[in-house]
């Protein structure tokens, strides 16, 4: 009998820390391959399988898109800067409502000033994470902003 319960309790324990270790492993792994490419343009294509459908089909519809469109990106949506990052950390991932929110600090002229620049939102309800959207902090007066939403308007979708 006590087996019986102890199994339930066990499982509820050990899933979620295995869903957050999931989730720091994706956006760790997405920024550790960034950094062999840094420019987002180039680097999206491998990156698929690590997003969400809608989310990489967004971006995807901005790639070719330049100043003279409507709509283009004239920042790195993956760093939140025009400029490359000199040093990226991944940290500890917050569940909020079956989501992981995992803060992302960058460094963008020389390595040991980190800030945030990000925080990339995870599901891992299929039990395999992807990537949904990332959220960029309040700055200079502008409040915080989600990708997602900034290129479903800019497209018109």
């Amino acid at each position: 009998m006590r087996k019986l319960l102890f199994l339930p309790l066990f499982l509820l324990l050990v899933l979620p820390v295995h869903a957050q270790d999931a989730a720091k492993a994706l956006v760790q792994g997405f920024y550790n391959d960034y950094q062999k490419v840094d420019d987002w343009v180039k680097f999206l294509p491998g990156e698929k399988d690590k997003m969400s459908n809608e989310l990489y089909e967004l971006l995807n519809d901005c790639v070719d898109n330049t100043p003279q469109d409507s709509f283009w990106l004239d920042f790195d949506p993956f760093i939140n800067a025009q400029m490359n990052a000199a040093e990226i950390v991944v940290d500890a991932p917050k569940d909020k409502g079956g989501l992981w929110y995992v803060p992302v600090r960058m460094s963008y002229r020389a390595p040991g000033h980190l800030q945030p620049a990000c925080t990339v939102v995870v599901s891992d309800k299929s039990g395999s994470p992807k990537i949904l959207n990332f959220v960029y902090p309040a700055s200079s007066g502008v409040a915080s902003w989600d990708l997602k939403s900034f290129l479903k308007k800019g497209l018109g979708k």
